[in-house]
């Protein structure tokens, strides 16, 4: 190939679009096909699993009874088959096949948009050099298909009962500021940022004036960058920690509605056959309850999808790892510039918009209605918005001293009301439902038990025929209670609450620290908090001024505040 200009010829320009066809003709249209597939199959998988335990439910209340013949063999048939149905959904891990189903539909779409968007670029000067460009496709495309085609044969169903990994939650108390960070950065370092590694990234004397590099510019670039960089790590070991959670989750509840539904179909099946000295009112009633019980708890995971969750964090783990890389490259080869930082800025936030981290009461309505591709970096097309927004958020008002401006103060005290009337007190409130609901689980189990156990004791008196219906439809809601206390891990939720509210209020702490110190020169730099509180929040500059606005229009009609501060939980 004869290259022309910046390495691009057109040959090269054949290529790509040759390229763009078999991505759009093959691998798009076929991942979108599968995945379509997949999705229908797990909507059949979720609806019949509840569908076959409830009529389980109905035939058991009618077991033994004289015409009750067909009631017991559509009970104990409808009860295998739900464990069937749900070892097959949540064993099988349709849900997370889906999700890379959908994944790698995105990924085909994103490498489509980048090939046309560098080669509808007119100017080729303004093109990524072709060179670099064919080499970069080439082995992306490469890894990704030998990467999906290994990842899919490591696949195992892993249905074994194991102990919950509880996620690493910890709080990091605020760090003392750096004086000489302050003098050399000017940049006080608040607990976002590692003042040594900062330090160890800026360029020394010989090279500023060989480059012409501006020393103060050039420091706070690297340290938001870095501070960028920092919560990207942060962000890898939340995800990692959430999808280890909801793949224990999946594990857990699928044995525990195995095992309810089970034992259900084995109660039901006795009573059928009428043993001798078997109470058989008690064996109805408890088998009964237990089909309720699973059917309760099958609707609630299949709308939950933990292992479709579980997978969403483990691509958003692996994402923001490459994210991390692409960062700590900028730093090893090169001074980085603004526009490092607002790349890096604008990655992470389009990450947490595509894995959000929702808890329970989101996670029901996580269950896909139609496939579509995943979409994770900020799209081509909407560039021009970006630079909008990235220009409005340079533009505000005149800086006065150190970063900071009267409106940065104002809105920062906004801030810290939207966190205290809305996120902090929320979570609380969820916090303490949690709080009340793990109580009532954790002294109905033992309680349970203990009447089963006196029950027992007077099975088989010449009045111990509700003695053994007590025994035993105690000992099955007992089964239940424990099974949605550990199982569901309501302590664990329990803390994530608790570690939610507790994040909010150190952020609040950390604003209302810092806007009390009235030497401003003192305070850590302004550009340099405001960047650290969005990236707190999963929001961007712009964004956290729009939210500011809000709040104060909000207070001033009266009405209460409809947003929440963070977009990450």
């Amino acid at each position: 190939m004869n290259t022309e200009k910046n390495g691009w010829g057109e040959d090269l320009e054949v290529e790509m679009r040759e390229i763009i066809g078999v991505l759009k003709t093959k691998d798009t249209e076929d991942y979108m096909r599968l995945g379509n597939l997949a999705l229908k199959i797990n909507k059949i998988l979720a609806i019949s699993g509840p569908l076959l335990t409830g009529i389980a439910a109905v035939g058991s209340a009618f077991v033994g009874s004289p015409h009750g013949s067909w009631a017991d063999v559509i009970t104990v048939a409808a009860g295998a088959l739900a464990t069937t149905v749900n070892t097959l959904e949540h064993g099988g891990q349709v849900g997370m096949v889906l999700e890379m189903y959908r994944n790698c539909t995105g990924f085909f779409t994103l490498l489509e948009e980048s090939v046309e968007t560098t080669v509808n670029e007119s100017d080729v000067e303004k093109r990524e050099n072709g060179e670099m460009f064919e080499q970069k496709i080439g082995s992306t495309a490469g890894k990704k298909h030998f990467s999906t085609e290994k990842y899919c044969q490591e696949i195992k169903i892993n249905a074994a009962i194991s102990f919950p990994k509880l996620p690493r939650i910890r709080f990091s108390p605020l760090k003392k500021p750096s004086r000489d960070l302050v003098e050399e950065l000017k940049v006080r370092d608040n607990g976002y940022t590692n003042s040594v590694l900062v330090e160890k990234f800026v360029p020394s004397t010989k090279f500023q004036e060989e480059n012409n590099v501006d020393d103060s510019t050039n420091s706070m670039v690297t340290a938001q960058l870095y501070a960028v960089l920092e919560a990207v790590a942060d962000r890898v070991e939340m995800h990692y920690n959430i999808g280890q959670q909801r793949d224990n989750w999946n594990t857990l509840l699928l044995n525990s509605i195995n095992m309810i539904t089970l034992t259900a179909a084995t109660m039901a099946g006795v009573a059928a056959t009428g043993g001798a000295g078997v109470s058989l009112l008690a064996l109805k009633l408890s088998s009964t309850l237990l089909f309720s019980a699973a059917t309760g708890m099958m609707v609630i995971v299949n709308k939950i999808q933990p292992s479709q969750l579980a997978e969403e964090q483990r691509n958003a783990t692996r994402l923001f790892k490459q994210l991390q890389s692409e960062i700590q490259t900028v730093f090893a080869l090169r001074l980085p510039n603004k526009e490092d930082v607002k790349d890096a800025m604008e990655k992470v936030l389009a990450l947490d918009q595509a894995y959000p981290l929702p808890l329970l009461g989101k996670m029901i309505e996580k269950f896909p209605k139609t496939f579509e591709p995943a979409v994770w970096w900020p799209s081509n097309h909407s560039q021009a918005d970006n630079k909008n927004a990235y220009k409005r958020e340079q533009s505000g008002s005149k800086i006065e001293k150190n970063g900071w401006s009267e409106d940065l103060e104002e809105e920062m005290k906004e801030i810290i009301e939207v966190l205290k009337r809305k996120d902090t007190e929320d979570y609380m409130r969820l916090g303490n439902l949690a709080l009340k609901i793990n109580k009532i689980l954790a002294i109905s189990g033992p309680f349970l038990t203990g009447i089963a156990a006196v029950g027992s004791a007077f099975v088989g008196s010449p009045h111990g025929s509700w003695a053994a219906v007590v025994a035993v439809a105690a000992g099955a809601l007992a089964t239940t209670v424990n099974t949605l206390e550990h199982g569901g891990q309501v302590g664990m939720v329990l803390e994530m609450y608790r570690y939610c509210a507790g994040s909010f209020t150190l952020l609040e702490e950390s604003i209302e620290t810092t806007l009390n110190e009235s030497e401003v020169e003192k305070r850590v730099n302004g550009e340099m908090f405001v960047q650290n509180v969005a990236l707190k929040l999963g929001r961007s500059i712009s964004q956290l001024r729009d939210l500011a606005e809000n709040s104060i229009y909000s207070r001033s009609n009266g009405a209460e505040i409809d947003e929440f501060a963070s977009k990450l939980f």
